[in-house]
């Protein structure tokens, strides 16, 4: 029969094999005596392989032995009291590291002589990796030059669960004061915008969406953002999140606004020039002047012609952050000139004489889309659109 102390540890040890914590008993030399299955389990090793070896020998980094080594001599031996609460890496088997967060308690004899250290730990490993992704990301997200939020779609109202430091300073706009709403406050009283619909209905259908919207910040001034919006699922593929990452491109916006204004400048001008020509040449047939009357009139015209010439190669020449290039029916390019050749390094006999196809600046879908667009103003559309070249967006109108 087995005696009540027996028993007494018997269902002690039991009890221990059923926790969810690993459980050591160390003796005061630094050797394992006890280890339950769950310290079995993480460690990686059977009971057998574990107890009777020394706990920093075998399962302690070799460069952390030394310290754990010595407080555990200064807790045993009584010059420091146990930890509550101590968090150091083991080695599992095959040298996997793990980090263990471990409460202590000294194991005491009936006359108080120090036996050894009882410890309990918890594997922390996944639980610290996991924080420290997450700390990395949302470093990342406050790193950010884009103004970022997150949504939350599960609610109703789509209301802002997370903004960046990016999005506070693009608005002006503190945290606490976007939180909990819906992005729409953005927009004020502005709400007649064709992006609006546009990001409504990508919304509506859980799908990406790309689109530039009027937007105002605190003090109420106007600014122009871009806006990317994309859906965030769950393992389970159901939506739960949009991501909206957001840029200032105001300046892109206004210098759209110049570019057609100089265009359409430029247009109103060489229509006067052509009628002061075209006038001129009717007033010679009609006067059917004498020959040399006819000579000094045409090169009153021609002098009126170059001076027209010269208006456009002026404006053309000194045209604002970009280009004026003319393309004929035949879609070869028989005019470019503007600042921006000179800001990316190249010269007008780079261009002239070749044919669309030969522009040696653009890609063939960008060629594919540009071709279209031309033919369609050929045929007497206006029209405008965008392209990319060395990482600029180009506004052709």
């Amino acid at each position: 029969m087995q005696s009540t102390k027996e028993s007494e540890h018997n269902i002690l040890f039991n009890y221990l094999d059923t926790a969810a914590s690993i459980f050591l008993v160390i003796n005061t030399k630094g050797t394992v005596e006890l280890v339950n299955k769950k310290g079995c389990e993480i460690l990686g090793y059977s009971r057998e392989e574990i107890e009777g070896r020394n706990w920093f020998t075998h399962f302690i980094p070799k460069d952390e032995r030394t310290a754990l080594n010595q407080l555990f001599n200064d807790i045993v031996e009584g010059r420091l009291a146990a930890p509550d609460s101590y968090e150091n890496t083991i080695v599992a088997k095959g040298g996997e590291l793990k980090l263990i967060r471990w409460r202590n308690s000294l194991l005491k004899e009936d006359n108080g002589l120090v036996k050894g250290l009882i410890s309990s730990g918890v594997d922390i490993t996944k639980e610290t990796n996991a924080h420290a992704t997450l700390f990395l990301r949302n470093r990342a997200l406050e790193a950010a030059g884009n103004g970022i939020i997150i949504a939350d779609a599960k609610s109703p109202d789509l209301p802002i669960i997370y903004c960046n430091s990016a999005f506070t300073k693009l608005t002006g706009y503190e945290e606490s004061e976007v939180l909990g709403k819906n992005c729409r406050f953005l927009q004020n009283d502005d709400r007649d915008q064709e992006a609006i619909v546009t990001m409504a209905k990508a919304i509506q259908k859980g799908e990406a969406c790309r689109v530039v919207v009027r937007n105002y910040r605190k003090d109420g001034s106007l600014f122009w953002n871009e806006v990317s919006i994309r859906p965030l699922h769950d393992a389970n593929h159901q939506l739960t999140h949009f991501i909206g990452v957001q840029n200032d491109v105001t300046e892109i916006q206004e210098a759209k606004r110049k570019l057609e204004q100089y265009a359409s400048t430029l247009e109103d001008k060489v229509a006067v020039r052509t009628k002061e020509i075209a006038a001129t040449v009717e007033q010679l047939v009609a006067a059917n002047l004498n020959l040399e009357d006819q000579i000094m009139e045409t090169r009153q015209a021609e002098e009126k012609a170059q001076q027209g010439h010269a208006l456009f190669a002026a404006i053309a020449k000194n045209f604002p952050k970009g280009v004026i290039v003319v393309f004929n029916k035949a879609l070869e390019l028989t005019y470019i000139e503007g600042e921006e050749l000179r800001r990316i390094s190249k010269k007008k006999s780079d261009f002239e004489g070749k044919h669309i196809d030969d522009i040696p600046l653009l890609t063939a879908a960008q060629i594919k889309t540009i071709k279209k667009e031309i033919i369609a103003t050929l045929n007497g559309k206006s029209l405008s659109l965008e392209t990319v070249y060395q990482n600029n967006t180009y506004s052709i109108n």
